[in-house]
Order: structure tokens, then C-alpha cells, then sequence
């Protein structure tokens, strides 16, 4: 199980974690010099419901672009109310079974911006939720940097790591393999020594620049809770948009998502044929345990993005909290029809 792990689903002991703090001081020290010319995270309590304009109307890809947005008709803002109505009285239900502590929830339609979000303010540690972002920064190197993807690092192993989930495919210590094939290691499988060894090429203040884009203004190793559904959700949105990196990597990027070796939580709660593009992550201290699982649901002209963040004392009751909000979130979706 995760003894302190932000970045990581396993585990990562104390000397692990001053090796790694003493890389992050980097990271902020960098950060003090960087300015963020573009804020992509507003406060959406504040900001309403819109109706987005779009590049295909509605995708048939991984990606839809946005072209342009205004306020949302109230009839679409006003059909929503019973759902949101319906979420909370689950999550008020579960918390009150003893199955969760505390539960944290988003919800959008991506291809009408229509929104809303419970306990938003929450803050959670994202633990291997953070893959996503370091996944984008080495794309985005790799959109600069011709032969980035095929550039060959070895495979490094550190003991003080160990996963909670198995790793299906083992890659070899010590052996060299493409970035390409770390990202998808550490992505797929959720790899924590792939995530170690593509760190050592991965451009920090990029990383880090990216993180105060969406409103994560710290991040590192320490036990402090970093982030709630809203901003974390803002990945997902980016990439959906295609408004970080381009088109081409955005696509690559979700779709890498798509391969997750990883069926419970939200996929489990939808129907076998669904696709959905999804990270998860988890952190376990003991009698303090955490629970996430984010992504986006693609359902026919009705694509959404789902976010459900946990805390509890029992990983298995947190995930079925999980899967049962992604059902009755994919049942509501799919009885509006076209």
C-alpha cells in the first residue's frame, strides 16, 4: 500500500521521498522566475454555464476543440438540477452507510459546457493522478524537440518503490527503451519506476508551469492536500480541447488513456462497450485512505467528463462509491438520447 506517495499509486518510503523532495526544490526554485502568461483555471463556482462552440459540433474523435462559448440556454441548465439533485442524495447516502468519509464530485458535458460540481473545494492528494500532467509536459517536449519519442533512456529501478496493483508487463532493469514506451509503460500500467526513470529527462518548470495553469499552486512530495475535482479536471478539459498541446497529441494522449489496465473504479460502472480515457489514483496511509478516478466518458453526442475523488478507511467501499456515481452518471447521460 502507498505510505506517502502524491505522484505515485504505490508506495515510496521516507528516503525516497527526501531524494525526491530535494529534485522538487528545483522545481520551485524555477518557479519563481516563470511567468504564467495564460490562466487556464477559472473558479467555476463564479463563472456559470456555457454553451460551447466547437470545432466538429459534435466529435468523432478523442478530441473536439473549442471555437467559442457563451451562456447556456436555461432549459439545458435547468434539466440538470434533478440530476445534481440525484448525485447528492447518493453521495449523502454512502457517506452515511460508513462506505466513504468524504466524497468529491464533477461533472461536465464536454460538447455544451454545461456543468456542476459537489464539495468542489475539497483538497485531495492526487497521488498517481499526477501522471497525467507529466504524460503532457513530455508530449509537449516532444512536439519541440524532433526524435524526442524514439530518444532511448534505460529502465531504472528503485527499490523503495512497490506497486499496489501488479504490473502486467514487467519491463527489464537497466535495459534501454523509447520514451515513447516509458510513457505508455507508466501511463498503462501505472508504472511508478517508468514515471522515476522518465523523470530524469522531463522538463520541470514545464511541469510545474503546467500545474499553476489549472490552480495547483504547490506541489512536491509532502503530505499537504494539494488538489480538488474542479482543477484536476481542468486535464482532461485541456486535452479534450486540444488547447495545450496540439491536436495530434491530445489524441495520442486520451487515447493512451483509453489502454489503462485498470477496470474498476469508473469503468466499472459502465457498460463494457463504452470507451472511456481515465486515470486513477490512490494513496493509503493506514486509517487515512484516499481514492480517485477521473476521466472522460464517450457516450454518442454526449461525451462528459466524470471526476470522483474519495476518502475513507476501506479502498473497497471507496471503490464502489466510485463505480456506482460513474452508473447512475452514465444511466442519466444516456436517457437524454440525441
Amino acid at each position: 500500500m502507498d505510505k506517502k506517495g502524491l505522484f505515485l499509486g504505490g508506495g515510496v518510503s521516507k528516503r525516497t521521498l527526501f531524494s525526491l523532495a530535494l529534485l522538487v526544490s528545483g522545481f520551485v526554485l524555477g518557479l519563481l522566475s516563470t511567468i504564467v502568461a495564460v490562466k487556464i483555471y477559472e473558479d467555476e463556482s463564479e463563472s456559470g454555464n456555457y454553451f460551447e462552440l466547437r470545432t466538429e459540433g459534435y466529435s468523432e474523435g478523442l478530441t473536439n476543440p473549442l471555437l467559442d462559448c457563451s451562456m447556456a440556454k436555461e432549459n439545458i441548465i435547468n434539466n440538470i438540477s434533478p440530476f445534481q439533485s440525484k448525485i447528492e442524495s447518493e453521495i449523502k447516502e454512502r457517506v452515511k452507510k460508513g462506505d466513504v468519509t468524504h466524497v468529491s464530485y464533477y461533472f461536465r458535458e464536454l460538447d455544451n459546457g454545461v456543468w456542476f460540481a459537489i464539495n468542489e473545494k475539497e483538497k485531495f492528494t492526487p497521488a498517481s493522478l499526477l501522471k497525467v500532467p507529466v504524460m503532457m509536459t513530455l508530449y509537449d517536449q516532444a512536439s519541440r524537440e524532433p526524435g524526442f519519442l524514439d530518444r532511448q533512456i534505460p529502465y531504472l529501478k528503485n527499490g523503495d518503490f512497490y506497486q499496489n496493483i501488479p504490473i502486467k508487463k514487467e519491463m527489464v532493469e537497466g535495459q534501454q527503451y523509447s520514451v515513447s514506451e516509458l510513457i505508455d509503460q507508466m501511463i498503462v500500467y501505472s508504472d511508478n519506476n517508468a514515471l522515476f526513470s522518465l523523470t530524469k529527462i522531463l522538463d520541470q518548470q514545464s511541469l510545474f508551469g503546467l500545474m499553476r495553469k489549472v490552480g495547483i499552486k504547490q506541489a512536491g512530495m509532502s503530505e499537504e492536500e494539494l488538489v480538488d475535482v474542479v482543477q484536476y479536471s481542468s486535464f482532461f478539459r485541456i486535452l479534450y480541447n486540444s488547447s495545450y498541446l496540439g491536436r495530434t497529441y491530445s489524441e495520442k494522449a486520451l487515447s493512451l488513456m483509453t489502454q489503462i489496465d485498470y477496470r474498476e473504479g469508473l469503468p466499472k460502472g459502465l457498460p463494457k462497450d463504452i470507451l472511456i480515457s481515465h486515470k486513477f489514483g490512490e494513496r493509503n496511509l493506514g486509517d487515512s485512505m484516499q481514492l480517485h478516478d477521473c476521466g472522460i466518458v464517450y457516450v454518442k453526442r454526449h461525451n462528459y467528463l466524470i471526476c470522483v475523488m474519495t476518502r475513507g478507511d476501506d479502498m473497497n467501499k471507496m471503490n464502489e462509491t466510485i463505480s456506482h456515481l460513474s452508473a447512475v452518471t452514465y444511466n442519466n447521460v444516456q436517457s437524454q438520447g440525441d
